[in-house]
């Protein structure tokens, strides 16, 4: 039997460490470079992923609020979907996102340690980071969903519906793809049914549809989520988004694929389409029932109750401490400098953000104690 008054202590403690160091405006920065290499104030380290990031803590804090009506909870919540929204107006552009963003008013030397450094803009007193993903946006709409549903009040969700209307929006009259401040598609940034190299990209984008036609109340978006699945066979797409056997696909797309499943089976209320989503859900338990990752674990069990959860999830929770590693940084192309070692805190998806939320979505699901 799991130590449920252990496992409260860690959610605790790990709370700490993300508000700490892991936290700018709201903002979930998972990979953070330590000084001397990295700043003082904890915010040198990895943008790439921020968005994604931010999404999933977002939905976090919006559980935790749900199992115990904390208003610091709640207060959290509104300040992370804030930093959601603020990656929009950082870039000048309405609709379009940004990765992540830092005050900064030059440029510094960790922006050519990771990602591609030439998408570092400056606006005023931030810096944000471009060639925004599929991903990002994932990350982002789960957030909003989870928030918009289980946090906000009317206000709140008349905002957040303002948002997702301008970013769906910019992404369904762009041909479902997300184009990039020179007009052309970013390099993953494709939801197109006639380019479509993915299947998980058709469950991302029936997702985003789906969420952006409930949260903003436009039937447009309706209309077009039946639309991709009339015409191109989207929902039948979205069932396959998991390839197999195990280890077919990666198991960073599997946590995309659950955050995007969510909008689905919560608000999805046509019996078809729900067992289309029901046979995704299925398809990511055969390939990954033997992951002990909680989140798959606890997403699968909060659509197929009838499955057994491996029992290595708990040792998972149990035994998870903050990464502390050394890493290879540095020049990317020649202008980037010599190549350099620097210790980091994090993870790239293991962080302790995703700890959290694997643990209050299994409280709210009455699965954890």
């Amino acid at each position: 039997m799991p130590d449920w008054k252990a496992l409260a202590e860690k959610a605790a403690e790990l709370e700490e460490q993300v508000r700490a160091r892991h936290l700018f405006a709201g903002q979930i920065l998972t990979l953070v470079v330590l000084p001397p290499e990295g700043r003082e104030d904890w915010q040198t380290g990895n943008f790439e992923s921020n968005a994604l990031n931010t999404g999933q803590w977002l939905a976090a804090l919006s559980f935790k609020y749900a199992v115990t009506g904390d208003p610091e909870a709640a207060r959290q919540a509104r300040e992370t979907a804030l930093a959601l929204e603020h990656l929009q107006r950082v870039t000048g552009t309405d609709g379009f996102f940004a990765r992540g963003f830092k005050r900064a008013l030059a440029p510094s030397p960790d922006e050519r340690w990771f990602f591609f450094w030439r998408e570092w803009h400056q606006n005023g007193e931030y810096r944000w980071l471009g060639d925004p993903s599929s991903d990002s946006l994932d990350g982002i709409m789960h957030g909003y969903a989870v928030y918009w549903e289980l946090v906000a009040d009317a206000p709140e969700r008349a905002r957040v519906g303002r948002e997702v209307d301008r970013l769906i929006g910019r992404v369904m009259r762009d041909g479902h793809r997300i184009l990039d401040l020179d007009g052309k598609m970013t390099l993953w940034g494709n939801f197109n049914p006639w380019i479509l190299e993915e299947n998980i990209n058709a469950l991302e984008a029936l997702s985003n549809l789906k969420a952006a036609a409930v949260m903003s109340g436009k039937q447009e978006y309706e209309r077009e989520y039946q639309r991709l699945i009339r015409e191109h066979d989207y929902a039948e797409k979205a069932a396959l988004a998991k390839t197999l056997p195990h280890g077919s696909s990666p198991l960073y797309d599997d946590n995309l694929a659950h955050n995007a499943l969510w909008a689905l089976w919560r608000w999805e209320e046509d019996p078809k389409l729900r067992e289309y989503y029901r046979a995704s859900v299925e398809r990511h338990w055969i390939g990954d029932q033997a992951e002990a990752f909680p989140y798959y674990q606890i997403a699968c069990k909060h659509v197929l109750p009838e499955i057994e959860m491996n029992p290595a999830m708990w040792d998972w929770l149990a035994r998870y401490e903050m990464p502390r590693r050394q890493v290879e940084v540095g020049g990317k192309s020649p202008e980037s400098g010599p190549r350099q070692t620097v210790t980091v805190e994090g993870g790239s998806l293991d962080g302790p953000h995703n700890w959290l939320r694997a643990y209050w979505m299994g409280r709210w699901a009455g699965l954890i104690e």
